[in-house]
């Protein structure tokens, strides 16, 4: 070839790379934009979900603890008979009713204890009685409302100084009455605001997280961590977005906004409890949240202007190389191999970019594909590039997914989430983010697909859900999903017309068995006695742990009352056999009392149905154990 045509046919080259690395820049620079501003709203959605998620376990929490707390409260109000409310009558009441205040505090440390006072305001009876003061309480705020209104409660104190204890408690408290509903004194119960900032502290959110309880009704503070002691009993103020959020009705929220007490700006997330004038709101800081994002995003941004630099300067030498043509040859020569490390590099970038990308064009045929992404699903650059959608992903995948990229491809973003089986046999969650690639014309020249697994983040919420609905020591539902399941159950019989048994179950003698062996030895008979209930039932009944030594079965729809005899009678015969608890020399042997109400024979609400149950069961073990059915 001569050199003028060779020359010639150099004079096209700059041209060619020149669009080759504009359309590299117009590829990669977006995409970088795009990751930087997906960062910043996966952090900020992280934040979100965190405060959320914890806002849902504290006050599914407290919830539980001011019900089970109300719950032993209306059980004294019908047990206390009037007769024993005078000081005349402690001696002969006190050893009977101080212990069975002393046996509500069993697994309780929410609860320092409990206190009965007279229509005076005296002390009578108290758990722990023999190291706790008897104490006046006539000019106590919860004292006086109960007093002029008895039906009222259960009413609930500020925050306060108990005088027997000396610790800072919140007081609950229900009143009780004589035969005619006038005042004869109180009942109450001292929550430990110390038990509760434990709790707070011991969970690690991050640096500046702040977890606070406060009132529903006039935004006090009942408990703050981190503590400030000058803040207690002080309220919100009333042009709080939180204050004004309430006030229109939603018991939950997520919002962002400057701090009353700390002054920077905030990811808050509260939510009210169902029965009770409080709520949780849990907080971290918006700055903090997004400091690693920053980090990320500056270093992403240096590298993204030096590739342009670079590519300004590799531009700029080509303009040169056209203009002097008598040193075009070794100049192109240079610049083709400047080039080809400037495409090392492009490429060294985006296989370092920790989310998976990959590029399709108008045909969904793969023209870009990073390592991170043929690593992850085991596949090779070679089998990616230049293959349909369909090849890469797989016929039984590409079925599933196809109507996302018809939807991008019609300029529309996209984002799914699917389950992804690897060829490794593992399950991964997946995150995909589909963008269209709109031409100068409005049209799509194809799309890019970004890829994020996010099977930590599932596990993480599995998790928080299984800590917030079940018993951490038998595994059994707790309270707060027992109820749920409640609910469910009216609901499905009243639409079906079907009848089911609720059934109140309480071991019998496991107090002292309790006492002389230990919690240790205590809660493996618990679990053993929650695995035996189990073993008795349906997998479509439920069995639910709702107080200490108390258990719940919902049997849903059974044929004849026979029926539920049967399932009673196998429980009680499975908790009879002896439990050998590890590292104890005897058996232990207990026994188990059975309330079963019917619905909708004996109740058609969730509350009645329990309270009847809960009633058979106390007239069971009264009688002796066994089981009895109620008798509304």
């Amino acid at each position: 070839m001569s050199p003028e045509r060779l020359l010639a046919t150099d004079r096209g080259t700059p041209g060619r790379l020149i669009a080759f690395l504009s359309i590299v820049a117009l590829t990669v620079m977006p995409l970088v934009a795009y990751l930087i501003w997906t960062g910043y709203q996966q952090e900020m959605r992280d934040a979100e979900t965190t405060t959320r998620n914890y806002a849902a376990i504290l006050e599914a929490r407290l919830e539980a603890t001011l019900r089970r707390a109300d719950a032993d409260l209306l059980d004294l109000v019908r047990r206390i008979p009037v007769a024993a409310l005078s000081q005349q009558a402690v001696p002969r009441y006190a050893r009977a009713l101080n212990a069975g205040l002393d046996y509500r505090l069993f697994n309780f440390p929410e609860i320092v204890g409990y206190r009965v006072a007279d229509r005076y305001g005296d002390t009578l009876y108290t758990s722990a009685s023999a190291g706790t003061p008897r104490v006046n309480v006539s000019d106590r705020s919860y004292f006086r409302q109960l007093r002029d209104k008895p039906q009222a409660g259960p009413v609930f104190s500020e925050v306060i100084t108990s005088r027997s204890t000396g610790q800072q408690v919140v007081i609950m408290a229900r009143a009780l009455t004589d035969g005619r509903g006038s005042f004869s004194g109180i009942v109450y119960t001292l929550l430990a605001i110390e038990h509760f900032q434990t709790l707070f502290q011991s969970l690690a959110i991050g640096p500046q997280a702040v977890i606070s309880f406060r009132r529903s009704d006039d935004q006090r503070l009942v408990l703050r961590w981190p503590h400030l002691a000058n803040q207690v009993n002080k309220p919100l103020n009333p042009k709080s977005p939180i204050v004004q959020r309430m006030a229109a009705g939603a018991k939950t929220g997520t919002l962002e906004f400057a701090a009353q007490i700390e002054g920077n700006v905030r990811i808050f997330s509260y939510r009210m409890l169902e029965r009770y004038p409080f709520y949780v709101n849990v907080s971290v800081g918006r700055e903090n949240e997004l400091a690693e994002w920053r980090t990320r995003s500056l270093a992403i941004g240096a590298l993204s202007l030096l590739l342009l630099g670079l590519l300004a300067w590799l531009l700029f030498r080509l303009w040169r190389a056209v203009v002097h043509e008598t040193r075009m040859m070794a100049e192109l020569k240079q610049s083709e191999q400047a080039l080809r490390d400037s495409a090392e590099e492009l490429r060294l970038f985006a296989d370092n970019v920790p989310s998976m990308t990959v590029s399709y064009d108008e045909n969904l045929c793969c023209r870009f594909a990073n390592k991170a992404y043929a690593e992850f699903f085991g596949l090779t650059l070679e089998t990616i590039l230049g293959k349909h959608l369909r090849e890469v992903v797989g016929e039984e995948v590409y079925r599933e997914i196809e109507g996302h990229f018809v939807q991008v491809l019609q300029g529309h973003p996209v984002t799914y989430q699917r389950a992804r089986k690897l060829p490794s046999g593992e399950s991964r969650y997946l995150e995909v983010t589909l963008l269209p690639h709109i031409g100068e014309r409005g049209q799509a020249l194809g799309c890019f697909a970004v890829t994020t697994d996010i099977t930590e983040h599932k596990l993480v919420e599995e998790r928080i859900q299984r800590v917030a609905h079940h018993d951490s020591l038998t595994g059994v539902p707790n309270r707060l999903l027992f109820q749920d399941r409640l609910i469910q159950a009216i609901s499905l019989a009243k639409r079906d017309s079907l009848q089911f048994a609720l059934l109140y179950l309480d071991l019998d003698r496991f107090k002292p068995v309790n006492d002389a062996l230990g919690h240790s030895a205590g809660d493996e008979i618990l679990k053993s006695a929650a695995e035996r209930i189990r073993h008795q039932v349906r997998e479509s009944d439920t069995v639910a742990r709702v107080g200490g030594d108390e258990f719940a079965v919902i049997l849903r729809d059974f044929a004849r009352r026979e029926d539920v005899e049967t399932v009673a009678r196998k429980i009680i015969a499975a908790i009879a056999a002896p439990f050998q608890p590890a590292g104890q020399g005897q058996s232990i042997e207990i026994g188990i009392s059975i309330g079963i109400a019917l619905y909708p024979g004996d109740a058609r609400d969730a509350d009645a149905l329990v309270k009847a149950a809960d009633a058979a069961m106390y007239t069971a073990k009264q009688t002796g154990g066994s089981f009895r059915f109620s008798a509304t």
